[in-house]
């Protein structure tokens, strides 16, 4: 059985369309090559590292509701970044707001025959 790619759910149409109808930037780096999107994988490292290791969840909806959480009231609001000048997140983007109106290839352009 063919290994499935792994960054497939990454780029699917719903996927990109929702972050698209967001606003949000999409970033994502090849496979096998994290250093090519070092602030995402920094953040799932801080991530694993400040919440989710610690986490004791009896049902999914219980983990995505802490994670929302730690994102929105902690992470976001709060936390100092280095790679942001030692601001939060919400801080540096009032102090440096970016328009944003990138696309991103979906999943059949990349993978056409997958």
């Amino acid at each position: 059985m063919p290994r499935p790619v792994e960054s497939a759910q990454y780029a699917s149409n719903e996927y990109v369309e929702r972050l698209e109808q967001a606003g949000i930037l999409i970033s994502m780096s090849r496979p096998a090559r994290p250093w090519e999107n070092a602030y995402c994988e920094s953040f799932i490292h801080t991530l694993k590292k400040e919440q989710v290791n610690y986490l004791k969840c009896a049902a999914l909806e219980e983990l995505q509701q802490s994670i929302a959480e730690y994102i929105d009231e902690f992470y976001n609001p709060k936390r100092l970044h280095s790679a942001l000048g030692y601001y939060s997140p919400e801080e540096f983007e009032r102090k440096h707001p970016v328009p944003l109106t990138l696309s991103f290839v979906r999943h059949q352009e990349i993978y056409p025959d997958a």
